[in-house]
């Protein structure tokens, strides 16, 4: 029998059908009742508070996650929980997860708490080995006025797990999200990010890496909603794709009645290096409000061949031209993460996957 598909990621407002970007429709991956418990916390425990203090319905609000049956599953049944609440001196929580052997799948729930004033950085990084199967984390946000909180994803999971990232976060006046994630693994990547930007010059900005190889599934939902005057949000993209890999982008800026001399935008970019590669991109903008700023734009094209000319003419070898230009176009992003070890791992990452686009 078939397995049952869900939708994942569906727009708010729905386009013509005949597009096939309005939702991913994925069978349902299960966890196969393996409770994830090996040590993950690196640093940051004296940020840890009890999770029993959390009314997870007061931090939910009425998002509606990537899909309803995802949502309830990790709010239910989570094995891995987290109630992080920053401090005056800015520290950070830094986790690292390893799926594999027996502990090959994980339903993890943060909450995410920035005190006024306070900044918090959050490191999240996946891993595991061949018997990966899923990894499906809910992250919970709330920002208080003046608050700065960065939070890095960083997804190596193998090309035979699923991954799902479900964040909400609601921001209040003069509060900052910092969001940069690196899609680098799993046979399906999907996210689902909803900011609220409630609070009067409340801002949020977001910068993602991706690449898609074999037959890999990538689908990014962003929205940005602006609730609070003069809020500010800004999304950059920024993939490549080859084999037979398949990449949506919904990329929404909401601006709500009330956000006036608001601004935001969204841009992504990717490279495609396959001809038999699919990347839909679907930049929304949904206004309620006059006086705003909203800019969106998505290109596609293949790498410049002026640019791997010039690299081939300097000596490098016509793959090498190409990966230079992959990581180069990178870079600006990968430079934000918070070491020098990850940032060298990410990039060994991409030159490993690069490699295989190449021989």
């Amino acid at each position: 029998m078939e397995a049952k598909k869900l939708k994942y990621n569906e727009l708010p407002v729905i386009t013509f059908r005949w597009v096939r970007a309005n939702d991913l429709r994925l069978a349902e991956v299960e966890p196969d009742g393996a409770v994830y418990s090996r040590a993950h916390v690196v640093s940051g425990q004296e940020l840890l508070r009890p999770f029993d203090e959390i009314r997870i319905e007061e931090w939910l609000g009425s998002y509606p996650g990537t899909n309803e049956t995802e949502l309830a599953r990790v709010l239910n049944e989570a094995s891995v929980t987290h109630y992080i609440q920053s401090s005056a001196a800015g520290e950070m929580v830094r986790f690292h997860y390893d799926l594999s052997g027996a502990e090959h799948s994980l339903l993890e729930l943060n909450v995410i708490e920035v005190q006024a004033n306070e900044s918090l950085n959050v490191l999240m990084e996946y891993v595991g080995d061949e018997t990966a199967t899923l990894a499906s984390v809910l992250n919970l946000i709330r920002v208080a006025p003046g608050g700065v909180l960065n939070l890095y994803k960083i997804n190596h999971l193998p090309t035979g797990a699923r991954h799902i990232e479900q964040r909400y976060a609601k921001v209040a006046e003069g509060g900052t999200v910092n969001y940069y994630s690196i899609e680098l693994g799993a046979r399906e990547t999907i996210v689902h990010y909803l900011t609220d930007l409630a609070g009067d010059e409340s801002q949020g900005h977001l910068k993602s890496i991706y690449v898609g190889h074999e037959s890999r599934i990538i689908d990014l939902s962003h929205q940005m909603s602006h609730w609070g005057r003069k809020s500010r949000c800004d999304m950059e993209i920024r993939g490549a794709l080859t084999d037979r890999a398949r990449k949506y982008f919904r990329g929404t800026l909401d601006f709500k009645r009330g956000s006036a001399q608001s601004e935001g935008g969204e841009v992504e970019t990717v490279m495609l290096l396959n001809k038999d590669v699919k990347s839909f991109a679907i930049p929304l903008l949904l206004c309620g409000e006059d006086d705003v700023i909203g800019n969106h734009a998505a290109s596609a094209g293949q790498i410049d061949e002026d640019k791997l000319f010039y690299l081939m003419s300097r000596g490098f070898s016509h793959e090498e031209s190409k990966r230079i230009i992959v990581e180069s176009a990178f870079r600006p992003i990968i430079d934000q993460m918070p070491d020098e070890a990850l940032r060298q791992r990410i990039l060994y990452r991409i030159a490993m996957m690069m490699k295989k686009v190449n021989s």
